[in-house]
């Protein structure tokens, strides 16, 4: 007989360490990209920091496009045992060009079943320059993640998902993600016999 699990209500994520990488397209370049992130999840508060690996192969050879993002501020408008939804601001940070700064925000909801065991993912982001009316980025992405690991506070998820960006509304990335994502709970998960 396979050992149940139990959870105490209220349990929530307090600590998000992610990773996630795939191959995007575009009509006529290649795409490679990483996201590794961190982010801190302390009750209504939420803070998150991804550094966005894009490198674009062309005719003339590999070109950096990456960007640090870094959610300064997110609150967590709802925080229930099933779903957390967010809304948050900070910058992104270009690594290319003038290496510009851009405000982004962020609006993201993250559902989840009673056990924890799978779950789904939904996420726009909006980076922009109120004075120039500029929009660096958009961004809509969505994930699935099953838990494969747990012992007590530590779970390991696999996470599949899609991610569409539209730089400076006029180039469009789009690709698939896989990935990896620990997160801490607190309390932990309990098994039972």
């Amino acid at each position: 007989m396979a050992a149940a699990q139990t959870q105490k209500k209220g349990t929530k994520s307090i600590n998000d360490f992610c990773g996630y990488f795939g191959a995007s397209g575009h009509p006529a370049i290649t795409v490679l990209s990483g996201k590794p992130m961190r982010a801190w999840n302390l009750g209504f508060v939420f803070n998150r920091l991804r550094i966005n690996y894009l490198l674009q192969e062309t005719a003339a050879g590999t070109e950096d496009l990456s960007s640090v993002d870094w959610q300064v501020l997110q609150l967590n408008i709802i925080t229930t045992r099933n779903a957390m939804g967010r809304v948050g601001g900070g910058f992104m940070k270009e690594n290319f060009g003038g290496r510009k700064s851009f405000f982004e925000s962020t609006y993201g909801l993250l559902l989840q079943s009673n056990s924890k065991k799978i779950g789904g993912n939904i996420e726009y982001r909006l980076a922009q320059d109120f004075d120039s009316g500029v929009v660096a980025r958009r961004e809509l992405s969505l994930q699935f993640e099953k838990r494969i690991a747990s012992r007590g506070y530590w779970n390991t998820y696999i996470t599949l998902g899609g991610v569409y960006q539209r730089y400076y509304e006029s180039i469009t990335v789009w690709g698939l993600q896989a990935g990896i994502a620990f997160r801490i709970f607190s309390p932990p998960i309990h098994h039972e016999p």
